[in-house]
């Protein structure tokens, strides 16, 4: 190639390197700001009314712990623990069926206390 060819060559693919870049940064503020206006995430708010628990407090049942509780429900954190007395350290984390054995409780009628606490909640067993 001639120096006049490759020199006319360098020309032309350096405008087009700058056309590319320019619409290569074009391209990332668009979907920049389309992120930032909530038009680009469909699919994350799919999945988040999917991943929403809709359960009663007669749903409730002994095998889940008062931290699943207070997240399924709303509940602020203490709220279970204040309302049935709960001093145990280990709270929120505790299974309802083993602090009912532990402390030597009527499974049954503790966990009707636990429905009966998450249903006097003011919004509580509604979502």
């Amino acid at each position: 190639m001639s120096d006049r060819k490759l020199q006319k060559f360098y020309w032309i693919a350096g405008i087009l390197g700058v056309i590319l870049a320019g619409l290569l940064v074009w391209l990332v503020l668009d979907l920049n700001h389309l992120y930032h206006s909530g038009m680009l995430r469909p699919t994350t708010a799919r999945m988040r009314r999917q991943r929403q628990v809709i359960m009663s407090p007669s749903q409730i049942q002994d095998w889940m712990t008062f931290r699943y509780i207070n997240s399924v429900f709303r509940l602020p954190p203490q709220y279970l623990s204040q309302t049935l007395k709960i001093s145990d350290s280990y709270y929120p984390n505790l299974v309802i069926s083993t602090y009912a054995a532990s402390h030597q409780l009527n499974a049954a009628q503790f966990l009707a206390s636990v429905k009966q606490a998450v249903t006097a909640y003011p919004l509580g067993g509604t979502k």
